[in-house]
Order: C-alpha cells, then structure tokens, then sequence
C-alpha cells in the first residue's frame, strides 16, 4: 500500500513538489515521504478511533473533500510539517497541502472504489492501517466496493 500511495503522490506532485522552486531538491524526497506519512498516519488515527463514519464518507464523497474533516485534517498537518521540517513559507506551504492532498485522497478514492483497479481497495487499506475489522464491516456495508 505504501509503495501505491508513493506512487499516487509521485504522480501528483510534478509542479507542487518536484518542479517546486520553494522545496530545496535535497528536500523533495523527503516532502514525498512526508506527504505519505501524513495520510498513513491521519488514516490510522481515524481507524484507531473507530471513525466509520467519517471513513465512509471519505469514500462516499465522488472526489468532494472540500470540507471532510478527515481531508482537512490531513491538509493542516501536512502545511504544519511542511512550515516545521522543510523551512517553507506559509503560503507556499498552504499552496501545496491544498492542492495536493485532496487530489491524491481523490485518486486513491477513485482507485479504492474502481473494480478495475486493484491497486487500492478498502479491506486491504483498512487492514495496512491496523483495522482488520472495521475493513471487513465496511465491506459488508458497502457491498459496491472491490472484494
């Protein structure tokens, strides 16, 4: 899942990270790697806390994560760790959390919930994140999902 994701987010980030002038080149890998930690660990809070419905909406969403709580979290701590580790600036650090978190959550939302695409899909998302069993609710849930 990792490996996906870092893929997700390496196709994404052409302009906001690796064409970015504001990230220092010793720095853009990192700024991937952060980018995947800050989904992963947001993902994991939110199994941990046997959040299924803020979970479900996220899948449920059609690519609108404008205002999901779980996405806007996601943008916060990624601006945060952006200003904190890699020295940018506010707005350059705003400008990159908000463009590139929710296009990756839509792809991968898109991925999960594609049944041509097993790249993603929601047991096995949920199981890399520590919740065997809220993958398996879900899917009985949401019988529309991959299997």
């Amino acid at each position: 899942m990792i490996e996906n994701l870092t893929k997700l987010i390496r196709e994404n980030s052409a302009e906001l990270i690796l064409n970015n002038q504001a990230i220092k080149n010793e720095n853009k890998e990192a700024v991937i790697s952060e980018t995947v930690n800050v989904i992963i660990s947001q993902l994991k809070i939110e199994v941990s806390k046997g959040n299924i419905i803020g979970l479900t909406e996220i899948l449920n969403s059609n690519g609108n994560l404008s205002n999901n709580k779980i996405v806007l979290a996601m943008v916060s701590n990624f601006s945060e760790s952006l200003l904190a580790k890699f020295e940018l600036n506010n707005n350059d650090a705003e400008h990159i959390s908000h463009n590139l978190i929710p296009a990756v959550m839509h792809q991968l939302i898109s991925k999960t919930n594609d049944p041509n695409d097993d790249s993603f899909n929601v047991q096995g998302l949920l199981s890399n994140l520590g919740g065997n069993g809220l993958g398996v609710m879900l899917m009985n849930m949401f019988s529309s999902y991959k299997k």
